[in-house]
């Protein structure tokens, strides 16, 4: 719904409202309540409440002695407006406001428009819309005369960005950090859960912003939504962190999978690394016997857990830190490039 306050200025000439002035003390003209002489039945077509006529009793309208009327109701029209809200808070809106003579057909009224769009002298700017642009037409519909006004509205998104999108940004980029607490602390899941319920409450927020019987889903939704997801899976890996960095690797040796993480880890670290690491102990030794040492070295029966959790935390963190930049950056580009 859409609630537009604006007058109309109506005019035409009926024939049996003419008189010479020359017999009536030169009286050239009379203004009359809107209800003393006929006028058109205008209403709002696509009104979101009921279809009532424009004006009201006690208001006048001006007649010449030539017969012609000028009719002037102002009006707050309240109609219904079909939003695409992908884009929100970045949106753009059209919606119309369509204009008919109720209770004649094409061949008793024929509507008529001035110009080709709205007289914005008296417009006061929204504190949410920007009004683009604007457009009036005479629709071409049969039995029936109707005008459409059509208005080009932009959101102002400067409090959606400070208040909500820049809060969800810095947040998701905070999740990963959950990765570099120690996987035996308590405030690890802790942390974890207070992300978690962070983005449900900002996802709560935008929900509560956007119309509920929109046809589209915002992006910003989606990625809420996403980025929820994440740290959903961000908790549920620290809860099994937290069972896995107490076993003892003597009764619980590691498993196939983490070792085959942990040796990626090594490598990465290998490549990455100016100087070895501590726990390979090797120093100034070349690549072929690095990757080999390496390869003993995650393939031994003994594998401390906490080293496999930390090769976790180290995994993860960036695992996390570039699924949140490339979902970040993706949503940039869609919200503002529209693409």
């Amino acid at each position: 719904m859409i609630s537009t306050s604006g007058y109309f200025h109506v005019k035409w000439t009926d024939e049996y409202l003419m008189w010479n002035k020359d017999q009536y003390n030169g009286t050239t003209e009379l203004y009359l309540p809107q209800d003393d002489i006929w006028k058109p039945d205008l209403v709002l077509a696509n009104s979101y409440k009921s279809f009532t006529g424009m004006g009201y009793p006690n208001l006048n309208m001006a007649l010449n002695s030539s017969g012609y009327v000028q009719w002037v109701p102002n009006q707050v029209l309240e109609s219904t407006c079909s939003v695409n809200i992908r884009y929100f808070p970045f949106d753009e809106q059209t919606c119309v406001l369509k204009i008919n003579a109720w209770s004649y057909s094409s061949d008793d009224v024929q509507l008529s428009i001035a110009n080709e769009g709205i007289d914005l002298t008296g417009y006061s700017t929204n504190s949410q819309w920007d009004l683009l642009s604007t457009h009036a037409r005479v629709l071409d519909i049969p039995d029936e005369s109707a005008v459409e006004f059509e208005l080009h509205l932009k959101r102002r998104a400067s409090f959606y960005v400070l208040n909500i999108i820049a809060p969800v940004l810095l947040l998701s980029l905070l999740g990963p950090f959950a990765f570099v607490l120690p996987a035996d602390s308590g405030e690890r899941s802790g942390y974890a859960v207070t992300m978690f319920l962070s983005l449900a409450v900002f996802l709560t927020i935008i929900a509560s912003e956007l119309p509920k019987n929109s046809e589209q889903v915002s992006y910003i939704s989606v990625y809420l939504i996403s980025m929820t997801a994440c740290n959903t899976v961000i908790l549920a890996i620290s809860l099994a962190q937290v069972r896995l960095v107490k076993r003892d690797a003597a009764r619980e040796p590691v498993g196939p999978y983490l070792r085959c993480l942990y040796r990626l880890y090594a490598r990465l670290r290998c490549a990455f690394s100016d100087e070895p690491t501590r726990r390979l102990n090797v120093v100034h030794v070349s690549d072929a016997k690095t990757k080999e040492r390496t390869r003993r070295e995650t393939n031994n029966t003994y594998l401390p857990w906490p080293e496999v959790m930390n090769a976790l935390d180290f995994l993860m963190f960036w695992l996390f830190i570039i699924i949140t930049v490339i979902c970040t950056v993706v949503l940039y580009l869609v919200a503002f490039f529209k693409v």
